[in-house]
């Protein structure tokens, strides 16, 4: 681990943010502008393409660095539940609470297992964040 980063800047399991005062329709529409949008929420991130299969889309970009990656996205606004999972097995779960009005981040196997996730914790902080003030401000 770098020198540069320590066990508290690590996310961990997963990140939850503050609650969001707003409807809930303005809480996916804001959870979708990350699929359509994922530079926005992302650092050095960059879409090269956004395919709507119907039932999930495609999404193709570059990380920085790090080459390109090919991510499956199933969004299911019933459950409130958008499911980014990358050619690894691998899936980033973006998930709102609807009881208490949160947003979590986490990172899980297919078989549902939650992992520790080793990426800096501010990251998705301020992705959960630019989320919660787009839905706030679509709903005044």
């Amino acid at each position: 681990m770098s020198a540069l980063m320590d066990d508290k800047d690590l996310i961990g399991y997963s990140v939850k943010g503050d609650r969001i005062n707003a409807s809930y329709d303005s809480v996916w529409d804001a959870m979708m502008d990350s699929v359509y949008h994922p530079e926005n929420y992302i650092p050095r991130i960059k879409m090269i393409s956004l395919v709507d299969k119907g039932d999930h889309f495609v999404r193709e970009a570059t990380m920085g660095h790090k080459g390109t990656t090919i991510e499956e996205i199933v969004c299911d606004k019933e459950v409130g539940e958008i499911r980014f999972s990358a050619q690894v097995k691998l899936t980033i779960v973006y998930k709102y609470n609807r009881d208490t009005r949160v947003l979590e981040q986490w990172l899980e196997l297919d078989n549902g297992f939650r992992l520790p996730w080793f990426a800096p914790k501010s990251a998705v902080e301020t992705a959960i964040q630019k989320t919660k003030e787009l839905a706030e401000a679509e709903s005044k």
